[in-house]
């Protein structure tokens, strides 16, 4: 980009904003964030944490303290938002990892 190799590429809005901070002379613009859509239903972006089969009592244990942290925002926001997360990265609690799995959202 700024060696006249690229002229644009997509990362997440995290990343990009975090470009454009920390590399104020560069020519970088930040487009709005936005769902795709397929065949009129939205695709939710969601990361994941893997657990080994066998290992539910670690992982239930990580899915309870984890709700902890996302159910409370100023919670949230005290542990991620030194990392460019605001607000609007907070998880949808409706959102289920079963309907991820299905293609629901």
């Amino acid at each position: 980009m700024i060696n006249g190799r690229s002229d644009v590429f997509a990362l997440t809005g995290i990343s990009l904003n975090w470009m454009k901070q920390n590399n104020e002379s560069a020519p970088v613009d930040v487009t709005e964030s936005f769902v795709a859509e397929i065949n009129g239903v939205p695709q939710v972006g969601a990361g994941g944490t893997v657990f080994r089969q066998g290992d539910e009592e670690l992982r239930d244990a990580y899915n309870e303290e984890l709700a902890k942290i996302t159910s409370d925002k100023d919670k949230y926001l005290s542990i991620v938002g030194e990392f460019g997360f605001t607000e609007n990265e907070l998880p949808d609690p409706e959102l289920t990892t079963e309907s991820l799995c299905e293609g629901v959202s």
